[in-house]
């Protein structure tokens, strides 16, 4: 059910929020926001033995899980660099393989600041681990 307000300022409050920048680094709020509009896809880099551990992105989002060293090919080949959104447990090796992937021109790609743990923390959806 939506809230309307009788004007055409409905058209405003219930759009979608759209990026009008490129910017590399994104909260898990704004990376969950794109995922959830379907504007991006969630690039999960993380080990198998970690999302066993701490769990996973709900499968809902579309998340992709790739190994690392698969990262440029998957990109190349499904020709989502610009909406792909890397995520790692905490961010780091998210931000260095985004920035090198842009900085070769493979692709423009963002990643989570604070990775799987912001994302854990902001309380966004994921299934638990066991």
């Amino acid at each position: 059910m939506a809230i309307t307000t009788g004007t055409t300022w409905d058209i405003v409050l219930n759009a979608a929020p759209t990026r009008t920048t490129f910017e590399q680094a994104l909260s898990a709020r704004a990376a969950y926001q794109d995922a959830l509009h379907s504007r991006a896809v969630v690039v999960d880099l993380r080990a198998a033995e970690d999302r066993a551990g701490s769990g996973a992105i709900h499968p809902d989002l579309g998340a992709v899980t790739i190994e690392p060293r698969e990262l440029p090919t998957w990109l190349v080949h499904s020709g989502r660099g610009a909406d792909a959104i890397l995520l790692t447990e905490d961010g780091t090796l998210a931000a260095e393989l985004a920035t090198g992937l842009d900085a070769v021109g493979i692709a423009r790609t963002t990643y989570v600041t604070g990775g799987f743990t912001a994302w854990r923390a902001a309380g966004l959806p994921v299934i638990n681990a066991g």
